[in-house]
């Protein structure tokens, strides 16, 4: 029997992307044993594939119209644990990382996010992946693919995500390091790095760089940053035909 440790809710936002749910499921599925994990699926496309892979792994469903945001919301409040880890279907969790979570989970409210490391490998990687974990200590501004966890109470007393397109990651911590300092943790989830390989490290880093910089200013609006992130920025023709080609997978 378990001992008597807070449950977990990992919720997953999904869009037509089963073959990277059923992986990151897969490697819930593992943990399972040795944590109370409750795996709610945040699907924006009602999908009946999506329904199928969830009973498969004992995980719930829920429906919500599409957008990560409004998607995570969903989840949330279908979710029944003290603790609410965000997970993207395309990132992977580790026993290490959930160890060092219930760890610094005295039962106060708390919010932060993992370390992070992208896979397959590319050069540059690590150093973006440093800098990443160093802006989130340092500014209290972790990306979705960090993991971003919350203490239910302080989930629902902030309202949750920003119904916006894109940067809701970026809003979420924002409005919660007003309620509380971040809770860095060391350990590292693994994130898919296939749009890193798409577009080349360089022309990412300098999207990544362009879209912040538009929020930050307000140039763009929440919709044009969606389209300008999504379609390579500066970038639309090589990235276009970056996308024509095969891709790779997660290592082993």
């Amino acid at each position: 029997m378990l001992p008597q440790l807070p449950n977990i809710s990992i919720v997953i936002p999904t869009l037509d992307d089963d073959e990277e749910l059923q992986e990151c499921l897969e490697a819930l599925a593992a943990l399972r044993g040795g944590f109370h994990l409750d795996v709610v699926v945040a699907d924006g496309a009602d999908s009946e594939a999506t329904k199928t892979i969830c009973a498969k792994y004992d995980s719930r469903h829920t429906t919500g119209k599409a957008g990560r945001g409004t998607q995570m919301n969903a989840g949330a409040a279908l979710a029944n644990g003290e603790l609410i880890v965000f997970l993207h279907s395309d990132c992977r969790l580790f026993q290490e990382n959930l160890d060092e979570l219930l760890a610094a989970y005295t039962g106060e409210p708390l919010w932060g996010a993992f370390n992070h490391r992208m896979e397959p490998h590319l050069p540059g990687l690590r150093f973006i992946a440093f800098f990443d974990s160093l802006r989130a200590g340092l500014l209290g501004l972790p990306y979705g693919d960090q993991a971003i966890f919350c203490s239910r109470a302080l989930f629902e007393e902030v309202g949750g995500y920003a119904p916006v397109p894109l940067l809701e990651d970026v809003i979420l911590a924002s409005t919660l390091k007003k309620h509380r300092p971040i809770t860095r943790l060391r350990t590292a989830v693994r994130t898919d790095s296939r749009r890193w390989r798409k577009l080349g490290v360089l022309r990412t880093t300098i999207v990544n760089w362009l879209v912040m910089f538009y929020h930050l200013t307000g140039l763009k609006s929440p919709e044009m940053l969606r389209d300008y992130y999504y379609s390579g920025g500066p970038f639309r023709r090589a990235f276009a035909k970056a996308r024509e080609r095969p891709d790779r997978r997660f290592s082993d």
